[in-house]
């Protein structure tokens, strides 16, 4: 446009000589308004393109602000999660530790109605009602049910077992494993070969006594373990007793273990 008011001004000048004065001073007034529009364009251009420039950083400010804005949500959104979880798993832990609580109160329940019924083979010696890890455990020391060598319950351990079933009896949903133990004395006068054999008979020949007296054979198993699981070192008679032992573990039924 610049150059057309040059050109127009260049001929309007030309004409000068041609036109007449009121004409001429028309045709200069009208380059001068042009001119100042043009001044003014040139001037409004200019302002719109520092705009432009303004709003052009605005929106790369907002664009690094939505950029930011969306980088914290999504790190607030994970701990967010993360709390969540946490929340479950300690709901889960406290759960858990409600029902061992409760697990906990059943067999300390257990404990005191076991050594209640069992309390003249308790105060005798013979009987130990003990919680080992977490499980109720019945301890009757071999001299009470057997003769020594021998894997025949005597007379007087057949009534004690069947005092032992009488508790057993009123437990449901559990398991009752028989474990034989021996001192660890070789086997000399005896028709069993070693001490594996006389302990696992024995544990044997006490969940027969306790299936005839009443406790459902599908929740009793019997097991063996000679000398090698001692509550006392086997260096004196006294301790040797201890470890001469009949035990029976009360446990979770099979299945759910």
């Amino acid at each position: 446009m610049h150059k057309y008011i040059i050109l127009f001004g260049i001929g309007v000048f030309g004409l000068a000589g041609c036109v007449t004065k009121g004409k001429y001073e028309s045709q200069v007034s009208r380059y001068k308004t042009l001119k100042m529009e043009y001044t003014t364009l040139q001037q409004a251009r200019e302002s719109l393109k520092k705009e432009l420039e303004l709003k052009g950083a605005d929106n790369k400010r907002l664009a690094t602000e939505i950029g930011d804005w969306k980088e914290k949500h999504a790190r607030i959104s994970g701990e967010a999660g993360e709390l969540k979880d946490q929340l479950e798993a300690t709901k889960e832990e406290l759960e858990e530790l409600r029902k061992a609580r409760a697990e906990a109160e059943e067999r300390m329940k257990s404990l005191k109605v076991m050594e209640a019924r069992f309390r003249k083979l308790i105060d005798s010696g013979d009987l130990e009602v003990v919680n080992f890890n977490g499980r109720l455990v019945i301890k009757l020391k071999a001299n009470i049910l057997f003769d020594p060598g021998k894997a025949k319950v005597r007379t007087e351990g057949v009534q004690a077992l069947k005092d032992v079933a009488a508790v057993l009896a009123g437990f449901t949903g559990r398991h009752f494993q028989v474990a034989g133990h021996t001192d660890d004395d070789p086997i000399k006068r005896s028709v069993h070969k070693d001490n594996w054999e006389l302990s696992s008979i024995r544990a044997v020949a006490v969940v027969r006594v306790l299936q005839e007296a009443g406790v459902p054979p599908k929740m009793l198993s019997a097991a063996g373990y000679s000398e090698f699981q001692p509550v006392k070192s086997n260096d004196s008679e006294d301790n040797k007793k201890f470890n001469r032992r009949i035990e029976i573990t009360i446990m979770p039924e099979i299945p759910k273990m």
